[in-house]
């Protein structure tokens, strides 16, 4: 398989874990779950409903994701709670408030912050080079090969803060920021890829990521974001 396929067909393997968890083929004693909210999808029901868009018209704590500035349109404090209706690994999709803040000058401030999971995954017994798993797996832990025979756990998760400045009176722009801390933790055990010779082994990394947004409203029927 071309290394351009395995990335399409791992793409659209993610974007299909978003949407629910999976079971894999139950043959034998393996089993293949796979859960999270990917980048590639999308947060939130109405966002994914929309084919994943949200930049113009995430006023929510949604908007960390999609576009911090929209949290300035908030006019008061705000939950947001979301969970897969048939999920066995993760207790919640997303997690989040908003909360104005501060008024003065003339500008309104509001603060946000979430957490949720952008993809968990769990495997246990034997997947070779041609199973869907093994290729949404490759897509997910570059280093694993195409044949191995173990448990796998792998998840990444996303604790999200923000802030959204935009004037008190009216709502025709605004500018937000996004401060990201992402969490990823892999443990596998007995893990074997008989194609390579090659182990998979247990790792724990964190990053930072930082993001802007700015949003201007052209008129009732257009607004322009980024």
């Amino acid at each position: 398989m071309s290394p351009r396929w395995t990335r399409a067909i791992g793409a659209g393997l993610i974007s299909c874990a978003a949407l629910g968890a999976a079971p894999a083929l139950a043959q034998d004693d393996r089993s293949f779950f796979a859960e999270g909210s990917d980048a590639a999808l999308g947060l939130g029901a109405r966002q994914i409903a929309m084919g994943g868009t949200g930049a113009a018209h995430a006023i929510s704590p949604y908007a960390l994701h999609y576009n911090p500035a929209l949290l300035a349109l908030i006019d008061g404090p705000v939950v947001a709670f979301g969970r897969q209706a048939d999920a066995t690994l993760r207790p919640y999709s997303f997690a989040g408030a908003a909360v104005p803040a501060v008024e003065a000058f003339g500008l309104r401030a509001t603060i946000a912050a979430a957490r949720y999971p952008r993809i968990h995954a769990r495997s246990s017994g034997a997947f070779s080079e041609s199973d869907p798993e093994s290729v949404f797996l490759r897509f997910l832990l570059p280093g694993i090969a195409g044949t191995y025979d173990g448990d796998i756990d792998s998840k990444t998760m996303v604790n999200s803060f923000g802030l959204g400045v935009g004037p008190a009176s009216h709502g025709r722009w605004a500018l937000g920021l996004t401060l990201n801390w992402i969490d990823c933790k892999t443990e596998s055990c007995g893990v074997h890829a008989n194609s390579d010779g090659v182990e998979v082994a247990s790792a724990h990394a964190t990053a930072l990521s930082f993001g802007i947004g700015g949003m201007v409203r052209l008129g009732e029927a257009m607004t322009l974001a980024a």
